[in-house]
């Protein structure tokens, strides 16, 4: 009896060394899978990360090309608004009769071609106020 306990218990022990290493290799078995895991998901983290800076690059960038051509149609507006009163100031009434003259062709009308007008004050229109 005690032989055979003695056999019951070698068996219980490389039974209890079998289970144990059988843990001890899923365990490891486990933590490589986490391990991939964590992997994984750091490297997805990192791309999505380069995208958003990307795509903040490229906004950047287009605001920065947007504000320059703002700035550009400002001062050519600017420009033109210059040059649109300095041309109106320096255009005077001979100058004005000289061009309509020689470069569209046209005259003084001639006292038949003058038709008068007579406006009286009874024309006029009032809108009342509410």
């Amino acid at each position: 009896m005690a032989d055979n306990l003695a056999r019951r218990l070698e068996t219980n022990e490389d039974e209890v060394r079998r289970l144990n290493e059988e843990y001890i290799k899923r365990k490891a078995s486990s933590r490589r899978a986490e391990k991939k895991l964590y992997t994984f998901c750091t490297l997805i983290a990192f791309v999505l990360a380069i995208v958003v800076v990307s795509r903040y690059m490229t906004i950047n960038e287009l605001d920065r090309q947007v504000t320059k051509a703002q700035t550009e149609y400002d001062k050519l507006k600017s420009a033109n608004d210059q040059k649109a009163v300095m041309l109106e100031s320096s255009m005077t009434l001979e100058e004005i009769e000289y061009a309509a003259k020689t470069r569209l062709g046209m005259n003084k009308p001639a006292n038949n071609q003058i038709i008068y007008v007579d406006v009286q004050k009874e024309d006029t229109a009032y809108v009342a106020g509410n």
